[in-house]
């Protein structure tokens, strides 16, 4: 082998293995390297209200879908409703939902528009999760505001229905 089809070769070979590196994604840093895929772990979306705890009536599940369609009509933004009944592997619900998002595919891809608002009854948790797109019309702030002040006060009154209603219709507002 010549010295210019030498040189090739190992150029071509480092190609390779910097594109390989490059795509590899690492799992968050709470979640166990020895978990299952992503899609396993994640229960299957119904649709706009997936109400996996079954803390809402049917005709709530409902209203909630049609007030997240009116956002969705208005802007192009995405919600999805996920009642969590666990988020094991993870040890984090940011981290829960932050994937939870992803895998769903919450939001258009080329505008990254996509909310998972995200409550564990049992868990006594609760996450907004924006996608990328979104923290300029509503940001961390403000969402921690909406679940402090106008979702988790329904939720101890039991009152789940009402407390997302209430945050659906914040975040509508700051959206729009």
């Amino acid at each position: 082998m010549n010295r210019l089809s030498f040189k090739f070769t190992t150029f071509i070979f480092i190609l390779i293995a910097y594109a390989s590196c490059s795509s590899i994604k690492t799992a968050p840093a709470d979640m166990p390297s020895a978990t299952p895929k992503a899609s396993s772990i994640f229960p299957k979306q119904k649709g706009s209200v997936n109400d996996f705890e079954n803390i809402l009536s049917e005709s709530e599940e409902a209203e909630l879908t049609r007030k997240i369609q009116e956002l969705e009509s208005a802007t192009s933004d995405q919600i999805a409703v996920v009642t969590l009944v666990s988020i094991e592997p993870y040890l984090t619900i940011e981290s829960y939902a932050f994937d939870l998002a992803n895998d769903w595919g919450v939001g258009m891809e080329e505008k990254d528009n996509g909310i998972v608002i995200a409550p564990g009854k049992e868990l006594k948790q609760i996450r907004i999760e924006n996608s990328m797109g979104i923290p300029q019309r509503l940001t961390d702030s403000e969402a921690k505001r909406i679940i402090e002040e106008l979702m988790i006060p329904e939720f101890k009154q039991e009152n789940y229905y009402k407390g997302l209603l209430k945050g659906i219709e914040a975040i509508s507002l700051q959206l729009k």
